[in-house]
């Protein structure tokens, strides 16, 4: 797709721009984008052949591995997480066979908001005072904004005059 687009894969300035114009604008309106690449030469380390930006550019990257099979033999494939920007994806317990995420399990970033509310709040805070107490190259705003509708109503309430509480 990018040399169809005449990019060059090579090219950190021509691999962020298609993916500007071609996920980016997916993704604002709620969508997903499947980008499927090859692996690089040496099938070592993170990311698809070409440049690194490929990875940078992407939230979440998964990397597939198996043995060989054909039209005529299966095999099993093993899927790993290669990256999470946002750290939002949940936790799977892979260990009784379950593919069902642990919906008591917080992610970092939820922990990490939790306890500035519970630390540096404890009467509670509107969400622009506790958003000023994340650290911005932390928590970016829309990411604070998501975490704080995720946990609203299983760890933290909104009372009538907008502040936010810890839920016991």
């Amino acid at each position: 797709m990018l040399a169809l687009e005449g990019y060059d894969e090579n090219s950190s300035v021509h691999v962020t721009q298609w993916i500007k114009n071609f996920a980016e604008p997916v993704k604002r309106l709620g969508g997903a984008t499947l980008i499927l690449d090859h692996i690089n030469k040496a099938n070592a380390g993170k990311g698809a052949r070409g440049s690194t930006a490929k990875l940078a550019t992407v939230d979440v990257a998964w990397k597939l591995d198996g043995k060989q099979f054909d039209r005529q033999t299966t095999a099993e494939l093993i899927i790993k997480k290669d990256k999470d920007r946002m750290g939002c994806l949940p936790k799977f317990d892979t260990g009784e066979g379950s593919n069902e995420p642990d919906s008591d399990e917080l992610t970092d970033k939820e922990h990490y908001i939790l306890d500035i509310l519970r630390d540096d709040f404890s009467n509670g805070a509107k969400a622009v005072q506790w958003k000023q107490a994340t650290a911005k190259s932390v928590i970016s705003e829309r990411t604070f904004y998501r975490v704080i509708k995720e946990l609203e109503g299983t760890h933290v309430q909104k009372d009538e005059q907008g502040y936010y509480h810890m839920l016991s």
